[in-house]
């Protein structure tokens, strides 16, 4: 039998892990897999955007179970205001800047995404939008407030440097694709009000050591810490009812798997035959 299954005692648990939703890591520097393994991620991820592109019309694409043509519908308007950006730091005023875009370039900073080295979100904004700060490679620190509900697919993909993000009670959705390729992010804040995390929300972030799922999530996307080669424990609430393809693909360091249901519900779990391809032994624990 592959997995090493163990259950353990509900007060085991509360000792090892945290009352907060919080991803933590320190990059390791272990990446022993081939570079191919991870183009093979990359290119899915790029290729269910263009999918995305070419669907939006028809009103059929699906990001975890949503589908949203609007998500792909580009600006009428060109956003002039909303938004001002002085000495690296981007500050964004209002919901006007933080439409959904169909594509990066509509974006309005997106000719000075390399300048920005912080985003300030202002209080009164209710999401940020699709595409938002993809590719700001040089930002290394999100100030976002109490009263954003959503994070837009592809909105903080590839943010190489940035290395912490904390989301505020209320937030109820991370997009596909949010913190993809993020190669320095160490620690992700979720709050107890998120319920869904899209495909490939955290693909490619090498430096994750820790993943807890907030309880009230029912599916575990496709490829949502896939590449994430320093992942070592993950926490996944009793309220999971599917695990999607390759959620764990290719995990390198993976080691632990706490569930907070019974050995029942975990067997009673859909998991697609690939969730756990390419990982190493691990255990899965029992409990509250």
């Amino acid at each position: 039998m592959k997995k090493d299954i163990k259950k353990i005692s509900a007060a085991s648990l509360v000792a090892v892990l945290t009352a907060t939703m919080l991803f933590s890591s320190a990059c390791t520097g272990n990446s022993s897999d081939t570079d191919s393994a991870k183009d093979t991620v990359t290119n899915s991820v790029t290729e269910s955007s263009d999918s995305a592109d070419v669907n939006s019309d028809t009103n059929a694409v699906e990001t975890d179970g949503k589908t949203d043509a609007e998500e792909t519908k580009a600006p009428e308007e060109s956003v002039t205001t909303g938004y001002e950006l002085s000495d690296g730091t981007l500050t964004v005023l209002d919901d006007s800047a933080m439409v959904d875009y169909a594509e990066e370039k509509q974006v309005p900073w997106y000719e000075q995404r390399e300048s920005i080295k912080s985003i300030v979100i202002s209080d009164g904004v209710t999401k940020i939008g699709k595409y938002a700060f993809f590719e700001c490679s040089n930002v290394t620190s999100v100030v976002i407030p109490t009263g954003v509900t959503e994070v837009g697919d592809y909105s903080f993909r590839f943010c190489k440097k940035l290395t912490s993000v904390e989301l505020p009670d209320g937030v109820a959705s991370i997009g596909f694709a949010a913190f993809s390729d993020c190669e320095k992010l160490e620690a992700v804040t979720i709050p107890e009000s998120v319920k869904s995390i899209g495909q490939y929300a955290f693909a490619l972030c090498p430096c994750l050591k820790s993943a807890k799922i907030p309880d009230g999530v029912e599916k575990i996307a496709a490829y949502t810490f896939s590449r994430c080669e320093s992942l070592e424990w993950v926490e996944i609430p009793a309220s999971v009812k599917s695990i999607s393809d390759s959620v764990f693909f290719m995990c390198n360091s993976l080691k632990e798997i706490n569930f907070k249901g019974t050995e029942a519900q975990w067997n009673d779990i859909e998991k697609e035959s690939s969730w756990d391809e390419s990982t190493p032994e691990y255990k899965v624990n029992f409990g509250e």
